[in-house]
């Protein structure tokens, strides 16, 4: 069987049908698979399978996705939480819409209309975007699988950086040094840095307590957790940075007529002579006063 063989989570296609195993049965002469257009599971003799695959009517199918599309969830629907799940049934409802009224284009003007029906019928009050609506059917249609539609949340990483305190003051430590050896400094010079500084501090410290170097990744998500005015000091120096993030508030308020004057002395290009003895006087300065 080309090394492929009845097995939980493995995927075949009869008379032109695609199912997932989703448990072999006590007795091993069975199985539950479930048909993958529609999740509709079916109990099915392994001897008859067989004798379909040697008839050519049953292909085993590699599970494995290429590195352009994200894979499928393999396991059964069942297993799907109740968040995923309703996720799931809501997608499916607009695409299922959308393709049973088969406009001839995909544009706003014909989508959004149908997208208004089945929001007021599912009772969704926030339905999706178009954007949403037009990458969902485009992938079902891709894959010719409905489970392309189940949001991939278990495949999501965490949405706070996790290092530890000792390995954030040596990361902003890291990118003082990058920044002052070149105002242009990268994330990847500031990374170089930090690899430097972390192997020192792990030299001090017991094996089972060393410090991981962080990937390209979270050093990009720490620097942009560093201050702005910090990056700025870094990028710019202190005088550019002062200016950029100075406070600045609203001036004096006044309630009478010179109550507040600005003042300004300018000395001008010129030299007073004096009329008796001719002799310059020196150059006279104008005062402007603004009220």
């Amino acid at each position: 069987m080309n090394g492929f063989n009845f097995q939980k989570n493995s995927r075949f296609e009869h008379h032109g049908v695609e199912y997932l195993v989703q448990r072999i049965n006590p007795d091993q002469a069975s199985i539950v698979a479930e048909r993958i257009s529609d999740g509709q599971a079916h109990c099915l003799n392994i001897d008859d399978l067989l004798n379909d695959f040697r008839d050519g009517n049953l292909n085993f199918l590699n599970t494995s996705s290429n590195g352009d599309e994200p894979p499928l969830f393999q396991r059964p629907i069942s297993e799907l939480n109740g968040l995923t799940r309703t996720e799931l049934d809501r997608r499916l409802a607009y695409v299922a819409a959308i393709r049973d009224a088969s406009p001839y284009s995909i544009t706003p003007e014909l989508i959004m209309p149908i997208r208004d029906a089945v929001a007021k019928k599912i009772g969704d009050v926030q339905p999706p975007s178009f954007t949403s609506l037009y990458r969902w059917v485009g992938c079902a249609a891709l894959r010719h699988d409905f489970r392309a539609l189940i949001p991939r949340y278990d495949r999501r990483g965490p949405k706070n950086v996790r290092q530890p305190s000792r390995v954030v003051e040596l990361f902003e430590e890291a990118a003082e040094r990058a920044f002052g050896s070149s105002p242009q400094a990268t994330v990847k010079r500031v990374r170089e840095e930090l690899f430097t500084l972390i192997s020192r501090e792990n030299s001090l410290r017991p094996k089972n307590q060393q410090y991981r170097i962080p990937g390209k990744s979270t050093c990009y998500r720490l620097f942009t957790q560093l201050d702005q005015y910090q990056i700025s000091v870094l990028r710019e120096g202190k005088r550019i940075a002062m200016r950029k993030f100075k406070l600045s508030g609203k001036g004096a308020e006044t309630s009478r007529i010179l109550e507040r004057v600005e003042a300004d002395h300018t000395p001008l290009d010129l030299f007073l002579i004096d009329e008796k003895t001719k002799l310059p006087l020196g150059r006279p300065t104008l005062t402007m006063l603004l009220g």
